[in-house]
């Protein structure tokens, strides 16, 4: 164990327990098994959100959770905020006095671990003031979508991000397509690190049975993971599903974001209208593998025709669809098209279903072999080689800078 490691503050808007995990969820996990001391939150929680699972599933006081990570290593530890003290955002004066309480909670936490200094960890440009409340040495802005797309972006988060990245010694995105977005100095400082998949933890599923909700549903089986947004073309998946009533989707994942009255929330109720498409809901993260491997093709079915956050960005699914072996067939959105060697890429419906004939006659673009093997160069401990290498190159610049002031 290094004793001479920081100690990470880690902030993303998201709760640790989440059905699927997300990329800060897979790197500081392993960076607290390999001997980083951290810290996770979501911050406090709000009065507006009173009626949120989050809400309603915490205690008055809050908790401190305990991952064990090792002999010898730190636990990775995950800060579940209490009711007590909640933000208002209609009271900034209340929400300084509620951030600043939870800042020095979250030291408590820690241990008030001061030796080597601390990392703030920045996964939302709300978080900003925890740069200042942590008393932070260094600054790590974790940039895993278009944020700017977002419904709820506006002016304060979008001043929030712009200091955040100047203020920034490290700034970590996970496609190319966001870090393009940054107008920054020193685009040295900027560093892409893709999403990874544990392979072994996929290929594992082909040995499972088949979950009891799906051995029913006949083969073939064409499968989409994932929370079901506005994203996702049901437009498209109705119209393949009209035309072949003997193809089977299974749709696996929360339908969260599509307002009745939208475009996409009239294309969800001719989905659920039709006997061959099949929507299961949200599954735990240890149970994905079998699902996976129980499809006969795996889709990344996401809209082209619409300016969104999804264009530009990269599915966590994509290198677990890849593990499992399985057929995989894309939308035509610059962060898939790089794996066109092992991704059907389908730009039209008459595409897709021609791509969804190939995948079932003929085992689709690529053979399982050389999906296994893309997804075995990119997996979550490559990822965190990476992040472990650009954190420790960061705190050696900023001591040599220190050094190099002093003389």
């Amino acid at each position: 164990m290094n004793n001479n490691l920081p100690q990470i503050f880690a902030l993303a808007p998201i709760n640790w327990h989440f059905p699927w995990w997300t990329d800060r969820q897979h790197l500081l996990s392993r960076l607290a098994a390999r001997g980083w001391p951290i810290v996770f939150s979501s911050g406090p929680l709000s009065l507006w959100e009173r009626e949120s699972h989050e809400w309603m599933h915490s205690s008055i006081f809050g908790r401190a959770e305990r991952f064990e990570t090792g002999d010898n290593r730190p636990p990775l530890l995950i800060d579940h905020p209490g009711k007590v003290l909640p933000l208002w955002p209609k009271f900034p004066k209340w929400d300084q006095v509620v951030r600043r309480r939870h800042a020095r909670r979250l030291q408590l936490i820690a241990g008030n671990n001061n030796e080597a200094g601390r990392i703030a960890f920045i996964c939302y440009p709300s978080f900003l003031p925890y740069v200042d409340l942590l008393d932070a040495r260094w600054v790590v802005l974790h940039i895993n979508d278009a944020w700017n797309t977002f419904s709820d972006w506006n002016d304060e988060l979008s001043n929030n991000f712009s200091k955040l990245a100047e203020r920034a010694d490290l700034i970590t995105c996970i496609a190319g397509s966001m870090a393009r977005s940054l107008t920054v100095d020193g685009l040295e400082k900027v560093k892409i690190i893709h999403h990874g998949v544990d392979a072994d933890a996929i290929i594992a599923g082909h040995a499972a049975p088949c979950p009891t909700d799906i051995k029913d549903i006949p083969h073939p089986r064409i499968g989409y993971l994932g929370r079901i947004t506005q994203k996702v073309d049901l437009g498209l998946v109705h119209k393949i599903a009209s035309q072949h009533p003997d193809w089977h989707w299974v749709m696996i994942g929360t339908i969260a974001g599509i307002r009745d009255a939208s475009p996409s929330g009239q294309d969800l109720r001719k989905c659920l209208s039709l006997p061959n498409i099949h929507f299961i809901g949200r599954k735990d993260q240890i149970d994905l593998p079998a699902y996976l491997c129980h499809m006969d093709v795996n889709t990344l079915c996401y809209k082209v025709d619409e300016t969104g956050f999804w264009t530009s960005g990269f599915p966590l699914k994509l290198f677990e669809y890849l593990a499992s072996g399985k057929p995989v067939i894309g939308s035509d959105i610059e962060n898939i098209k790089p794996y066109a060697d092992v991704i059907d890429i389908a730009k039209t419906p008459e595409a897709w279903i021609e791509s969804i004939k190939h995948a079932l006659m003929y085992g689709g673009v690529g053979t399982p072999e050389r999906r296994k093997q893309v997804a075995y160069e990119n997996t979550w401990e490559k990822r965190t080689d990476d992040m472990e290498h650009h954190l420790m190159d960061m705190i050696k610049t900023c001591a040599n800078h220190t050094g190099s002031a002093a003389k």
